[in-house]
């Protein structure tokens, strides 16, 4: 297995998830 891999596709799972949250916080309150 390879860590690396595995460790960037987290990192790029978590920026996204990030981005994706944050970018709700800012303008889509419509709940």
């Amino acid at each position: 297995m390879n860590t690396e891999t595995t460790t960037d596709e987290a990192t790029l799972a978590r920026q996204a998830l990030q981005e994706s949250m944050d970018l709700r916080d800012q303008g889509h309150s419509d709940d």
